[in-house]
Formats: C-alpha cells, sequence, structure tokens
C-alpha cells in the first residue's frame, strides 16, 4: 500500500458512469508538512505506524503559507461535497418521480381517470423541474454535442479549484475572485434545490398519498376461500 500524502477527496456525483467507492473515497488534497499516525485495519487486526511529511525546502514557502493554501483547497472541496449532495437530491427525487409515474399507469382506470391523469401531469412537471435543477449545476452526461457550461454551479467550483490549486502559495487575488463567484453560483443553486424540494417536490408527495398511491400498501392477508 502506497500513501500519496493526500487526505480523503469527494465521493463522485451521482451518474451513468460514477466510480465505485469500495476501496473508500477518493484522494484529495496532499497535506501540509508534518507528522501524521497511518493505521491500518484488517478485522479484528489493526497496526500503525509514524509517519513524517517534509516540506521541499527549494519552494521557500512557509509553513503558516501551506496551511493557508490546505485549508483554501479544504474549503473547495466543502462545495464541491455540498453540490454533490444537491445532485444526490436531484437524481433520488427524479428516481422516486418516475417510480410515481409507473405506479399512477397501474391503476385501474388510469386512462380514463381525469383524477389519476391530473396527477400523472403534475409529477410530469414535477420532473421537468428536477430535470431544469440538474442543468443548474451540471450539463446532463446525456447532452449531444458542446455545449456552454461556465454558468454551471460545478463549472465555477470547478474553475475556482483550478486557480487555488495552481500554486502553492495562499489564494492570489484572482483565486479569491473565483472562490467567491463559485460560493455565490453555489449558495443560489442550493437555494434552488431546498425551495423545490419544499413546495414542488412535497406537494407532489402529498398529492400522492391523497390518492392511495404508494409502494407496499397492500400487505393485508390473503383469505382462504371457504
Amino acid at each position: 500500500l502506497t500513501w500519496g500524502m493526500q487526505s480523503d477527496g469527494i465521493r463522485p456525483a451521482p451518474g451513468p458512469n460514477s466510480a465505485e467507492s469500495d476501496d473508500g473515497l477518493p484522494p484529495g488534497n496532499e497535506v501540509v508538512p508534518g507528522r501524521y499516525t497511518i493505521e491500518l485495519t484488517l478485522g479484528d487486526a489493526s497496526g500503525s505506524i509514524d509517519a513524517t511529511v517534509l516540506a521541499d525546502a527549494r519552494q521557500g514557502i512557509s509553513q503558516e503559507e501551506r496551511v493557508a493554501a490546505y485549508e483554501a483547497r479544504q474549503a473547495l472541496q466543502g462545495l464541491f461535497e455540498a453540490s454533490v449532495s444537491a445532485l444526490e437530491r436531484i437524481v433520488h427525487a427524479r428516481a422516486d418521480v418516475d417510480t410515481i409515474m409507473k405506479l399512477i399507469s397501474l391503476q385501474p382506470n388510469a386512462d380514463e381517470d381525469e383524477s389519476l391523469k391530473d396527477l400523472k401531469t403534475l409529477a410530469g412537471d414535477v420532473k421537468k423541474g428536477l430535470d431544469g435543477l440538474e442543468k443548474r449545476f451540471r450539463t446532463p452526461a446525456e447532452t449531444k454535442g458542446i455545449v456552454f457550461d461556465d454558468d454551471k454551479v460545478t463549472s465555477g467550483i470547478n474553475m475556482a479549484m483550478f486557480y487555488v490549486g495552481s500554486a502553492e502559495h495562499p489564494p492570489s487575488p484572482t483565486a479569491q475572485v473565483y472562490v467567491a463567484q463559485a460560493r455565490r453560483m453555489l449558495e443560489a443553486g442550493l437555494a434552488e434545490v431546498n425551495d423545490y424540494m419544499v413546495t414542488d417536490v412535497a406537494g407532489l408527495r402529498n398529492a400522492v398519498n391523497e390518492a392511495g398511491i404508494s409502494l407496499l400498501n397492500d400487505t393485508g392477508p390473503v383469505e382462504m376461500p371457504e
């Protein structure tokens, strides 16, 4: 086993090609010079060893500057984690809406019952809204061709990560501008997701419950005929 002197990274965003996380989180930012304890555990057995990460003296950077740069990278990693959480909520909610639409279609007289037809239309509208929220954060994987994506939340965060991670020193004034922009983009995107979940998605959930449509709703016993 080799430790690349990196802290834990962030789980990948949900998608058709999401990496498996059986081996834990992907590597993240390189740690600052210092003394660390590495612990390995396998079943009930464990062991540890101390390791010292040394600074590259040729860089001429103080420990305080290294710590400041590391903390800036970690803060951006936190922004990326929040964007992943938002995308997970969007993807999971959309999968639930697909299930709801299928359940509606399986109801007796689904094609004639106006209330069920209205409910299915509502579910379709909510799904379109979720699609729009995903596009607020990233370009969907199924998108064809080359599209402009500088206005996406994840693009803003990635740009800030590029500028902050391009030097060992604390963020430059230019990098700080991109960090501030990424924070504004994420804050606005999260506000939209949170509002949509407590209004439109919650409204659909209530409408579905009132219609008596749910999973595992028929758990009563089957009576033995006389």
